[in-house]
C-alpha cells in the first residue's frame, strides 16, 4: 500500500501435468515466509513457453489479476457476510417452492398458471446452482486458509454442497417437468 516502497517481485514455479493442448495446475504458494502483511497487494499472472523446436518457441501471459492480503479476522467477517447473504437468498427461494406448494395443495391451477410455475422452477433452479457454486468458493477459501480441516471441510460438502447439487440437478427440474405436463394435460382438455 505504500507506493514510496519497491515493489517486492519473485517466481513461483507451478508444475503442470500436460495433456495436449492443454495443462491443469493446482498452485499453492506459501506467502507467510515472503512476509506478506495484511493490506499489502499481490499481482501475479501466469506465462507459459513452448518447446516448438520447429518454428520456435511462443509464449502466452495471462491478464494481472491483484489480490490484497487480509487478516483472518477480515477473511472470516466476508465469509460469515456472503455465507448471511447466500442463507438470506436461499429462505426466499423457499418462501417461492412453500407458495408454489400451498398453491398446488388449493386445487389445480389453470394451465397459463401451470406453465408460469414451470418457469419459476427453473429460475429457482437456476438460483440454487448460484448458491452452491458460491458456496463450493466459500469452502474452497477455508481449505486454501487453513481455517477448517480436511475432514470438516468434507463435512460441509456432503451436508450443504451436496443435498444443494441434488435439488439442482434431480428435485427442482422434476417438478418442473411436473408443472410441465399438468399444463400440457390442461392444454389437453381444453382442445376436447
Amino acid at each position: 500500500p505504500d507506493p514510496k516502497k519497491p515493489a517486492i517481485t519473485g517466481d513461483f514455479a507451478v508444475e503442470a501435468f500436460f495433456q495436449g493442448r492443454e495443462a491443469d495446475a493446482d498452485p499453492r504458494w506459501e506467502l507467510e515466509p515472503v512476509g506478506m502483511k495484511p493490506g499489502t497487494f499481490l499481482s501475479f499472472w501466469a506465462e507459459a513457453t513452448d518447446n516448438d523446436g520447429l518454428a520456435g518457441a511462443k509464449s502466452g501471459r495471462s491478464q494481472v489479476m491483484t489480490i490484497r492480503v487480509v487478516s483472518r479476522e477480515e477473511l472470516m467477517n466476508d465469509m460469515i457476510r456472503r455465507q448471511q447473504e447466500l442463507r438470506r437468498r436461499f429462505e426466499e427461494l423457499i418462501r417461492i417452492e412453500t407458495e408454489l406448494r400451498d398453491e398446488l395443495s388449493a386445487g389445480i391451477p389453470i394451465k397459463k398458471k401451470a406453465f408460469s410455475d414451470a418457469r419459476k422452477q427453473l429460475r429457482v433452479a437456476r438460483q440454487c446452482e448460484l448458491i452452491r457454486r458460491q458456496l463450493s468458493l466459500i469452502l474452497e477459501e477455508m481449505r486454501n486458509n487453513r481455517i477448517l480441516k480436511d475432514k470438516d471441510l468434507d463435512r460441509l460438502r456432503d451436508r450443504l454442497i451436496k443435498p444443494l447439487g441434488s435439488l439442482v440437478d434431480e428435485l427442482l427440474p422434476t417438478s418442473r417437468r411436473s408443472f410441465e405436463e399438468l399444463g400440457e394435460a390442461q392444454d389437453a382438455e381444453t382442445v376436447r
